[in-house]
């Protein structure tokens, strides 16, 4: 799982380093672990018989279906789909299609039964659109004797995609740098998303009516609202019209959008359009959605591994967002104050306003900002990392930080506020060797912080 932790672990003199940097690491892997997209379709799904049980919450015979049909799209989803048809066996799918990133897709067999279409990420591409075209065809025309399974995962948003009519790609692609570039929020990015679409917001689970929906999300999202993780393609939403006129104008965008899609808004602010599907809405009667890993879920299943070591532990949040420095200060001052061998959990997703131009990511320049505020407290290790293997642009799934990594870069006549300053975490990082290298997990809920403060045993 973690491709240098030997020479994270053993390179280290001190025995209390040794201890504390694996057993940060040892934790880290069990949380990415729970997340591994195969084995939480196999912990939630089982066939016995010919009954088939999803998360002890639904269960049907499966013999009742004159179809089941496989769909989906996000870049933990195609391991999703290998998992459902070892599960349930060829004999028992009729046939599927999962979008999945572009590169991915050379280095994946398919199955007899499931199809695998390449998509674009982190932008909608024309290949995305085709994939979802296929989608749609494939559950359209169903009937109540059918079941759709959704395996819905981060990166559904744009893998996932085809404009409503009177929208081009290059239309949906502007709409989205603008925003973006205008620093708007992700649930006013997805307010655009599902309303300028045809499967988000849940709009593909009313083209799958009357069939049966089942849905299996893993969630890249602080605070695992279903209707954010790719849009909601299976969820009811709550955002309107009026919502993407308000942003329009938050933002002052009238003069750049293209004149299409605010022809659009002011249509649907008439109610000359559709609004996307409210909790209420008749179709939601036969669509089930199941969130089967997250980083809450991570960062439970660290807790228990943290608890059977002999720890004593606890969650501080799953929903840290905010600038990377400021938590991981905040996280430090957590650590400072809590008790000896008892480690604390958290995680979410921070943000980094870049003002250098060094190189890092989010979780190397918080697990640095938590070094500076840890220096010489000896026992106290931290550590920070992306689920999915990748810390901004770096080869780095983020940092493990210990109460002697500034001293360290002191010798080598580095100081760490300097690094800070340029957004250079990196560089400062690779010196004290306290990269963590995983690389690409299959997975992705988030990040992952932990610490501990270790108590100097007759070593």
């Amino acid at each position: 799982m973690i491709k240098n932790e030997e020479t994270l672990v053993n390179i280290e003199k001190d025995p209390l380093i040794k201890r504390g940097r694996k057993l940060l690491l040892e934790l880290i892997a069990t949380g990415i672990q729970a997340a591994d997209p195969f084995k939480a379709v196999q912990k939630h799904v089982k066939l016995e018989g010919r009954t088939i049980r999803i998360a002890t919450k639904w269960e049907r015979d499966i013999s009742s279906f004159e179809n089941v049909i496989i769909v989906g799209a996000g870049k933990a989803s195609a391991k999703m789909a290998l998992a459902l048809e070892k599960i349930l066996g060829e004999e028992n799918i009729t046939k599927g299609l999962v979008n999945v990133p572009s590169e991915t897709v050379s280095n994946l067999t398919g199955t007899s039964k499931i199809r695998f279409h390449p998509a674009g990420h982190p932008v909608a591409t024309k290949a995305s659109l085709e994939g979802t075209k296929e989608i749609i065809k494939l559950i359209s025309g169903l009937t109540r004797n059918d079941l759709v399974i959704c395996v819905i995962s981060g990166g559904g948003s744009a893998m996932l995609e085809l404009p409503i009519a009177g929208i081009t790609l290059n239309d949906f692609s502007t709409v989205f740098n603008l925003l973006t570039q205008k620093g708007a929020t992700i649930y006013e990015l997805n307010a655009f998303r599902k309303h300028l679409s045809q499967v988000k917001g849940g709009r593909l689970a009313k083209i799958a009516r009357p069939a049966e929906v089942v849905s299996l999300i893993i969630s890249d999202v602080v605070g695992d609202d279903l209707s954010t993780i790719a849009s909601g393609p299976t969820a009811p939403d709550k955002t309107s019209w009026h919502d993407l006129m308000t942003i329009m104008k938050k933002y002052a965008l009238t003069a750049a959008l293209p004149q299409t899609v605010i022809q659009l808004i002011e249509k649907g602010v008439k109610r000359e359009l559709a609004e996307t599907l409210r909790a209420t809405d008749p179709v939601f009667m036969r669509v089930y959605n199941f969130l089967i890993a997250s980083n809450t879920l991570s960062c439970h299943a660290i807790k228990q591994a943290a608890l059977g070591k002999g720890f004593t532990a606890r969650i501080v949040s799953t929903t840290l967002t905010g600038e990377a420095r400021l938590v991981g200060e905040k996280l430090a001052e957590e650590l400072l104050h809590s008790e000896k061998n008892n480690v604390l959990i958290a995680g979410g997703e921070t943000t980094v306003t870049i003002t250098g131009k060094g190189i890092g990511g989010r979780n190397q320049e918080l697990a640095l900002a938590a070094a500076t505020h840890l220096s010489n407290k000896e026992g106290i290790f931290f550590a920070a990392v992306g689920s999915d293997g990748k810390d901004g642009p770096t080869d780095a799934a983020g940092a493990i930080i210990d109460y002697q990594t500034i001293l360290k870069g002191v010798k080598k006549g580095l100081r760490a506020e300097t690094f800070l300053l340029d957004n250079n975490s990196y560089a400062f990082l690779k010196e004290t060797n306290s990269l963590i290298l995983t690389g690409p997990t299959g997975t992705n809920v988030s990040d992952l912080f932990l610490g501990v403060h270790l108590a100097r045993k007759a070593e």
